[in-house]
Order: C-alpha cells, then structure tokens, then sequence
C-alpha cells in the first residue's frame, strides 16, 4: 500500500455530514464539490481546500444522514484520508468501502493546520518531521478494500473481475 501524503486541515468536534458537504453538493463535478466542503466549519472558513488534504479531527466525525456520499464527496474534493478520535460507525464503515482511509487516533494538539504529512496506513504510524506517531494499523482485508478504491474495487480484484 502506498503511503498516504498530504496537508493537515484540523477540525474540532461532532463535525456532521451537513456540516462536511451539504447534500445538494455531494454530486457533480470535482471541482463543484470541492468548493463546497467544509465550508460550514469555523475552523475552515475562508480557506481553500489542498489539493491532497488529511483532515486531523475530535470526536464523531461523521455524525449525520448520508454517510456514503458524504464520504464519496471527501474523496471527489481531494481529501486522503481522515484522522479522528472517533467515528460513528456507519460513516466509518461507509467510508472505508468507498475507499477513504480512516484512522482512529487522538491527535489533538499534534497539528495546528498546514504541515505536510505522510500516513503509512500498513505500518499503522504517521510520519512528520523524520518522527512517527504509532496510531495502530488496519486489518489486512480493511487495507485491501482502501487500497482497491473500495469495497467493489477490491471484491472485483478478488473475484478476478477488474
């Protein structure tokens, strides 16, 4: 699995679906979608989304109806993957089979926003400044469903269908 690099959006907590990607936004081209995202959180407003962004968040990430698209929506706007102390279940699961990596970690005054970060979701560390933070690694079936792209994706690997 290839290491996952990006710029660290910080969000606080109970950040909902609605709050994420209003649903009349979370379909459409990826550059209509991304203008979109997190523009509700105070944390975010007035700034532009990276292109390869890795949001570091508090508690319930995720809290809301329409957990997939939402998720689908995150990976159409640029955003590699998703650092939080916790996740409801449904987004979590949603989430990873739609592809977009999830971690489960309290990184809570590790970033201020903007630094560059490399994610090793196989080793299960995040790599800064020639450090690593240990946040435990996936399973080996939740890795091949990331790295496929997806639950389908890698059914259809799987099943020698792609």
């Amino acid at each position: 699995m290839k290491d996952i690099t990006g710029t660290v959006i910080v969000a606080g907590d109970d950040i909902t679906t609605e709050m994420i990607c209003p649903a009349k936004h979370r379909a459409g081209k990826r550059t209509e979608i991304a203008k979109h995202l997190l523009k509700d959180l105070p944390e975010f407003s007035g700034k532009k989304l990276p292109d390869s962004a890795i949001i570091v968040a508090g508690d319930r990430f995720g809290l809301g109806d329409d957990a997939e698209n939402t998720a689908r929506a995150l990976l159409a706007g640029g955003v590699r993957c998703i650092i939080a102390r916790s996740f409801p279940r449904e987004f979590f699961r949603l989430a990873i089979n739609a592809g977009l990596p999830l971690i489960t970690a309290d990184l809570g005054g590790h970033f201020d926003g903007g630094e560059q970060i490399c994610v090793n979701l196989r080793r299960g560390v995040i790599i800064i400044d020639g450090g690593e933070i240990e946040v435990g690694k996936y399973s080996e079936r939740v890795a091949r469903i990331v790295e496929s792209g997806g639950l389908i994706n890698a059914v259809r690997k799987e099943l020698g269908k792609e």
